[in-house]
């Protein structure tokens, strides 16, 4: 049996390292930042990973006199005995290695929080999410445009109400949350298992710009979401280098300026109601910035519902009605 170390909160320290190590490995092997290099910097990564893991291990309680001791020794077996066997080893080795340890490290993310030892949560590369991220600003926005605006607000109301009811059911209802799954599965971040998923949290943004702005703001907010949100994810993925604490990058967020304010602008063109080209331009801008505040800092709220708001209510402050 393992020695019990001096204390939890050095043990949780370390465990927190430790994570943060297996945050940065994934986010290495992740399909759309793998580079030619990427198999030789992984190996070496992961084995100083292995070293730190026998650290950590060596003086932690047993993992069933802890949770968080548990979720450690779960991430060990996993890279002790499942990582490819060499630093050359080929592309499809490490896809099948970072496929078996999210779920792991996701779990061990979950203790940590309990632990009151936030780390990053990981939101790997999936083409079909950014697809439907993208399809679902379409439409919305057509939604938005087909209802009439003094009914918008109570449509949004009906989706939020029905969006909030299923989220309580599958909590308590592990069926119902089984059935979600099997139907969202491919196109959910591991976390969304255990925490409200993000179309209930886009659902109430919308139901807040829907009683807070008009459908002009509305459309701008669906739109920067559904594009630039998407656009951000790939470019701070495959050319991200100086990261933030949430693990997002400036890179990222340049990408999400750059395309949120293009279609910020193209929505308000199209449904602005003639808006002068200077106030586009300001409108637009002013969307694009917000949304990309919003999604570096959301922190424990969900961007899927402060990106949206951000960007609708910036255009409605600045164009008014």
């Amino acid at each position: 049996m393992l020695a019990s170390y001096a204390t939890a909160e050095s043990f949780a320290d370390r465990a927190q390292a430790l994570a943060l190590e297996l945050h940065a490995l994934l986010r290495s092997i992740d399909p759309g930042a793998w580079r030619e290099e990427a198999a030789r910097n992984a190996g070496a990564r992961l084995t100083a990973i292995q070293a730190h893991f026998e650290q950590v291990c060596s003086c932690a309680p047993a993992p069933e006199l802890s949770p968080l001791a548990a979720r450690v020794h779960d991430a060990y077996e996993v890279v002790t005995r499942r990582a490819p066997s060499s630093a050359e080893g080929a592309r499809a080795a490490w896809e099948g290695f970072r496929r078996e340890l999210l779920p792991v490290y996701d779990a061990l993310a979950q203790a940590l929080r309990a632990a009151a030892r936030p780390v990053p949560t990981l939101r790997p590369t999936n083409l079909l999410r950014s697809g439907v991220h993208a399809l679902s600003g379409l439409f919305s926005l057509a939604v938005i445009q087909f209802v009439p605006e003094e009914s918008l607000a109570l449509v949004a109301a009906a989706v939020a109400v029905a969006a909030w009811s299923l989220e309580l059911s599958r909590r308590h209802v592990p069926a119902v949350n089984a059935m979600c799954l099997a139907v969202l599965g491919r196109i959910s971040h591991l976390h969304e298992v255990h925490r409200v998923n993000s179309s209930t949290w886009f659902c109430t943004g919308l139901l807040v710009l829907a009683l807070a702005g008009s459908a002009r703001d509305a459309s701008v907010g669906v739109m920067v979401l559904g594009f630039a949100d998407p656009a951000a994810a790939l470019i701070g993925r495959r050319f991200g280098r100086h990261r933030l604490a949430s693990g997002r990058s400036w890179e990222g967020a340049g990408a999400f300026f750059v395309v949120g304010s293009v279609v910020a602008a193209f929505t308000l063109v199209a449904f602005g109601g003639g808006l002068l080209p200077g106030t586009v331009l300001l409108g637009a801008l002013a969307a694009g910035l917000c949304g990309a505040a919003a999604e570096l800092f959301s922190g424990r709220l969900d961007d899927n519902f402060t990106v949206p708001v951000a960007s609708g209510l910036i255009v409605a402050a600045l164009l008014g009605g």
